[in-house]
């Protein structure tokens, strides 16, 4: 009787086979397991530059979405600092109607309001008067600049004519 173990075994029966690794020093399946994880390892080498280049656009969509935030930030600051510039022209206009209503309207002012200061001017002809309040926040750039026309008649009662925005 032939001892299995040392009988030759030919590997091209045998190839890709884990059997033909069992011959007359034990079992060597480790080796053929090892051969398999290796292939394996080998099909799986494209992943890595997939997972770099998918990590590389998830990176660049975070840093625009940054950015993004970041400038609507600054334009909404901006924005605010322009409202509020331009209330304070508003009320620049309000107390210089108010001085006309009074016959107390002098030719040029300042007059301070809640962070800023609202600088008015007015001239008249005759009955017409106009007034220009340009509205500027403290620490700020922003500046907003109100243009009114309006008439005062002998009992000081004032009918406005135009009021438009003009550009600082």
């Amino acid at each position: 009787m032939k001892n299995p173990k040392s009988e030759y075994r030919n590997p091209k029966q045998y190839q890709n086979s884990k059997q033909f690794w069992k011959f007359g020093f034990g079992d060597l399946e480790f080796i053929s397991n090892f051969v398999l994880r290796a292939s394996n390892f080998q099909q799986g080498v494209a992943l890595l530059p997939v997972i770099l280049v998918l990590f590389g656009l998830v990176a660049v969509v975070g840093i625009a979405i940054a950015g993004i935030s970041v400038s609507e930030s600054t334009i909404s600051s901006t924005k605010d600092a322009s409202d509020e510039a331009s209330v304070i022209a508003e009320s620049g206009i309000q107390d210089a109607l108010m001085k006309l209503a009074r016959g107390t309207e002098s030719a040029s002012y300042s007059l301070l309001v809640s962070g800023g200061t609202a600088t008015i001017t007015i001239s008249n002809v005759s009955t017409t008067y106009t007034i220009n309040s340009t509205g500027a926040l403290d620490g700020k750039s922003q500046k907003r600049k109100i243009q009114v026309i309006a008439t005062v008649d002998a009992n000081r009662k004032i009918t406005q004519t135009s009021w438009q925005e003009i550009a600082p």
